[in-house]
């Protein structure tokens, strides 16, 4: 999935000491891959490759890579920029460390072809600049100005495939051919559907790459069949640390959990080879019942399939949405955000995210929805627990059937309102208040 944090000044050194100084330590040694630029702002920028790290720290502090100043204006406690994890299945993830050197490096390119395709969709929808007093006026950008930085572990020492792409809190907006600092709110109001689409694109290029099959996607996120539930769970180590954390403080929810990953956060030991790593976790797979002919056996190399649109059935896909328990079974209202993370759970073996947002925008223009509202503002909770308003660019939509439904029962409430019935006494109203 993928989850977004901010950034203080100064960290860039954080992702920049885990890199390799070189392609032989990265196979052999405990370093990370070079990061890589990502971003129609960095290519404006002339940032292409990999990410030297005085480029990385002046993008950060709000300069172009030649060190000449890009904001007209920073205060001292100027944010650097957004932290975005994008993190595999824990069964993708072992299949990278203990599958053989080609399927490692099948699972390492359909993670990072899924990160530049989420992040394209992040970029389009969520780039965006606020000038005036307040930043009431709200612009598009022409894209964000990104380093990507893929590591393989966790920090309990777990195996962990995951990206950090590290978008500098600047922005190019051509109406007025200026740099302005980004508006978050988007960032984080298109985090939750993102990730979804990382996911669903994961699926579609492992599934094409290796013919490998998956369980049923739940909440976006589907692992794959053949990885016992058992090796997945040993090799959970940093999540049993936030779990464990939020149960000794009764914390709640994804604030909760953002306090406890903070709480228990501990620096990687990046002194252990990865190689060492690597037998370490073949001991404890095979006792958990993740051995060598397991692992090959979750690849199907002779029957690998491309998920394609056409291979679609669109009627019966759009009519699990309309069913009792499709989209409208937790919201009686919809955004086209909602739509697309419904069709992600809809297709286990995924989809490229152009196909998931082709679909959502032909479902939207069908019979099969009603548009209601326009354009307006919606709020989301913050990391203090505040709430914020953000000014949101999608309509909403609902049923036939859920109108429908919602005219009958008006309806019935009229037709009754004079029978007397479902009247409650002012004393037992009262006295239910006080309870």
């Amino acid at each position: 999935m993928l989850s977004i944090g901010k950034l203080a000044p100064g960290r860039a050194d954080y992702y920049l000491d885990t890199v390799a100084r070189g392609a032989e330590e990265y196979y052999i040694g405990s370093g990370e891959a070079p990061g890589r630029w990502l971003g129609r702002g960095a290519e404006r920028l002339g940032l292409v490759g990999n990410v030297a790290g005085h480029q990385l720290r002046r993008v950060l502090n709000g300069a172009g890579p030649d060190g000449r100043p890009l904001l007209s204006s920073k205060g001292p406690k100027h944010m650097a920029g957004f932290d975005c994890t994008f993190n595999a299945p824990k069964s993708v993830t072992l299949l990278f460390a203990l599958g053989s050197v080609e399927v490692r490096r099948q699972v390492r390119d359909a993670h990072e072809a899924a990160v530049d395709a989420a992040l394209a969709v992040l970029e389009t929808e969520a780039c965006r600049v606020r000038r005036g007093k307040g930043g009431a006026t709200v612009l598009p950008g022409d894209g964000f100005v990104a380093a990507a930085f893929r590591h393989r572990t966790s920090r309990a020492g777990d195996p962990h495939l995951h990206s950090h792409v590290v978008v500098a809190n600047l922005a190019h907006a051509r109406s007025d051919d200026r740099w302005s600092a980004l508006d978050g709110r988007h960032l984080y109001s298109w985090c939750r559907t993102v990730g979804f689409l990382y996911e669903a694109h994961l699926r579609a290029e492992l599934t094409h790459r290796l013919g490998v099959t998956w369980q049923a996607p739940r909440n976006g996120i589907a692992d794959l069949a053949g990885i016992p539930k058992r090796a997945i769970d040993h090799f959970s180590q940093r999540r049993r640390q936030i779990v464990d954390r939020m149960a000794l403080f009764g914390s709640l929810g994804g604030h909760g959990a953002q306090v406890a990953t903070y709480a228990t956060r501990e620096d990687k030991d990046t002194s252990v080879p990865y190689a060492a790593l690597q037998e370490w976790w073949t001991r404890r797979a095979t006792k958990v019942g993740l051995d060598e002919q397991t692992l090959a056996a979750v690849c199907d190399t002779t029957a690998r399939q491309h998920p394609a649109r056409d291979d679609t059935d669109v009627d019966h896909l759009y009519r699990r949405l309309d069913a009792p328990n499709g989209i409208t079974e937790h919201r009686s209202t919809f955004d086209r955000r909602d739509v697309i993370r419904q069709l992600c759970d809809e297709l286990p073996a995924g989809a490229a995210t152009t196909e998931v947002l082709g679909l959502a925008d032909d479902y939207l223009d069908s019979h099969h929805v009603v548009a209601l509202a326009e354009p307006g503002t919606e709020r989301i909770r913050r990391g203090d627990g505040r709430r914020a308003p953000v000014p949101i660019d999608a309509r909403r939509w609902t049923t036939p059937d859920l109108l429908a439904v919602e005219k009958h029962l008006i309806g019935m409430a009229t037709h009754r309102r004079n029978a007397g019935a479902g009247l409650a006494r002012a004393d037992h109203v009262e006295a239910a208040i006080a309870a």
